[in-house]
């Protein structure tokens, strides 16, 4: 972000992207500082930025979080030129989006493509390693219960942060079940998608 305008991070649900989008932007506002604004409509980006202040912008979720969102990927193809041009008159103007992979590969903005710079998390040199997760892991659980995950269990999921972030040790299952086979959160994800696309169909 230091170097780049503009950078869009993708990669599966539950992978961290909205965790590490954040904390890099936080990271900027207090030491470099930057003025934070996070928007979920596009339309504010155009609205609040400012000729001369050092901003970033912070968009999760750019074009939709469970299905693309028919406003958002409009607005980029129609109105995306007035980022290039806001771009140009501020190089301390910096955007930070983040999206999931499969509605990355559904959208096709030229805008987006020629302006962000694409960082895919699950991409070699970007995918967390074991001590990352093991890392993250601690930090929401104890490490006795990490460490009662083999490796197999650790690597197995790309969603393996957010599974950390929902365990619950009232839980039925032991904790080698849980990160082995997340019945519970996968259901829910499809339930949460399946909602969605309900509520789009009636609006």
């Amino acid at each position: 972000m230091k170097k780049d305008q503009c950078i869009l991070v993708t990669g599966p649900h539950g992978c961290g992207k909205s965790s590490l989008a954040f904390h890099v932007a936080l990271t900027l506002e207090e030491n470099e500082d930057f003025e934070l604004l996070i928007v979920t409509n596009p339309d504010d980006i155009v609205r609040y930025a400012s000729k001369d202040k050092k901003q970033i912008f912070i968009i999760d979720d750019i074009f939709g979080k469970y299905n693309v969102h028919e406003y958002d990927t409009m607005w980029w193809s129609k109105q995306g030129h007035l980022v290039l041009t806001l771009l140009d008159r501020n190089k301390d103007f910096k955007i930070l989006a983040t999206c999931r992979s499969y509605i990355y590969r559904s959208v096709d903005i030229v805008t987006v493509k020629s302006s962000f710079v694409h960082h895919n998390l699950i991409a070699d040199g970007l995918q967390l390693t074991e001590d990352n997760r093991r890392t993250i892991g601690k930090s929401y659980l104890s490490s006795e219960t990490i460490d009662q995950l083999g490796s197999e269990v650790i690597m197995k999921f790309s969603f393996f942060p957010t599974l950390c972030a929902d365990y619950s040790s009232d839980m039925k299952e032991t904790v080698v079940e849980y990160f082995s086979t997340p019945y519970c959160y996968v259901a829910a994800e499809i339930e949460k998608c399946n909602k969605e696309k309900i509520c789009i169909t009636f609006h």
